[in-house]
């Protein structure tokens, strides 16, 4: 009897040794992230009621056995097929718990396919798809599909609409940064001189460490590459940037604040964009952080001045100043700025700053004191609210595609 005991315990001690080191076991199961309301991004398509129909709330991986099935709820609903507008809805799993994409899900109106190094097939087709006219997207994944059985760390979705050139989309647990959407952040103003503004938690040490900006170009073409650097505090979640000009005639046109994290391939007509803006740390802190932005296109009559006349081109302007904002889990925030215009535009700064850096960035990086004016003292520089606006254009104003991280 004890022999067999002592049998008895050895196979199920082995058995159970088995179940935990089997290949392919998952790291993940039955996760589930929420996402507040009210975060969707766009560009031109501006109806609420639209957003609701991709503003996402709950993401719901269930990876535990075989199918893996993964749920989106949305505030409204579910649609695939919509008269003029393209509904589509990716899942990002991370394989390797690096925070990088192995595998990605598309659901789209008439292409639904999973696509990665680890599936079947380049583009592997997929059924088992429900939920179009619910709040609830299902997607049950066999694991057949997969050229081994994965071991899933984290899983992230984006739902969004596409109409021509014009999008919005949602996220959940982007770039696999846990729970950190749902903290309520409101994003800095794009009509606030960000100069005059005042940080509320300046223990985050936001700091920029380095600018640099490299242009070449011929008589037909351009190409440039931007890169900054810096460090903070492992408390920041959240990063925003954005270049602002000054006018010497009292004015303040301005870029738009764009959130982090960013990692997007861009296209506007013959011009390309990449562009990435993240934390670099351990685990993605802010502890080091980057920002590069690449553009190469055609020089025509809209840009030429830029490259072959920077000094035109830039007529009244008097600075352009990065500021980087770092937000903790409070909505408090720090940051940093650096008189780039040199390194910009290629025209020297009239800017009565030695360099820009403060980290209470209510010093000279803004106007004199004399150009702070009403609004009307703005018609003093007309050329360079234009250039702005065209640069603006060139910059920002494009058709953002995510990047495939395969």
């Amino acid at each position: 009897m004890k022999l067999n005991m002592k049998i008895s315990i050895t196979v199920a001690a082995l058995m159970l040794f088995s179940l935990l080191v089997l290949p392919g076991s998952f790291a993940l199961s039955n996760n589930e992230y929420t996402d507040r309301t009210g975060d969707v991004e766009y560009v031109g398509i501006e109806d609420s009621a639209l957003h609701d129909d991709i503003d996402i709330t709950i993401l719901t991986a269930d990876i535990s056995g075989d199918p893996i099935v993964l749920e989106l709820t949305t505030v409204d609903g579910i649609i695939l097929d919509a008269s003029g507008m393209d509904y589509n809805y990716y899942f990002y799993l991370d394989l390797t718990g690096d925070d990088t994409v192995g595998a990605t899900v598309i659901i789209k109106e008439d292409d639904q396919y999973v696509s990665g190094d680890t599936v079947e097939g380049t583009n592997t087709p997929i059924s088992g798809i429900s939920g179009e006219g619910t709040s609830t997207l299902r997607v049950e994944l066999p694991l057949d599909i997969f050229s081994s059985t994965p071991t899933i760390d984290d899983v992230s979705a984006l739902s969004e609409i596409k109409d021509g050139g014009y999008w919005a989309r949602d996220y959940v647990n982007r770039d696999f940064q846990g729970g950190q959407s749902n903290v309520e952040i409101t994003p800095p103003s794009d009509n606030d001189d960000p100069g005059e503004a005042t940080p509320t938690n300046p223990s985050l040490g936001l700091s920029i460490d380095s600018f640099t900006m490299e242009t070449t170009s011929t008589e037909t073409s351009y190409d440039y590459s931007i890169q900054a650097t810096g460090t903070g505090s492992d408390d920041i979640i959240k990063g925003f940037y954005c270049i602002w000009g000054y006018g010497d005639g009292g004015g303040h046109p301005q870029q738009i604040w764009k959130e982090s994290p960013i990692d997007e391939e861009n296209l506007y007509g013959s011009h390309e964009y990449k562009e990435e803006f993240f934390g670099t740390g351990a685990g993605g802190s802010w502890t080091t952080w980057k920002w590069t932005f690449h553009s190469s296109g055609p020089i025509d009559d809209n840009n030429r001045d830029r490259f072959e006349d920077p000094d035109t081109y830039w007529t009244g302007l008097e600075s352009m100043v990065l500021y980087v904002r770092g937000y903790d889990a409070d909505g408090n925030w720090d940051q940093d700025s650096e008189d780039i215009t040199e390194e910009y535009t290629g025209t020297s700064s009239s800017s009565s700053s030695d360099d820009g850096d403060d980290d209470d960035t209510d010093d000279d990086d803004t106007v004199d004191d004399d150009t702070s004016d009403d609004d009307d003292d703005g018609d003093d520089s007309p050329g360079f609210e234009i250039s702005l606006i065209v640069a603006a254009l060139v910059i920002f104003a494009v058709i953002i595609v995510r990047r495939k991280r395969n």
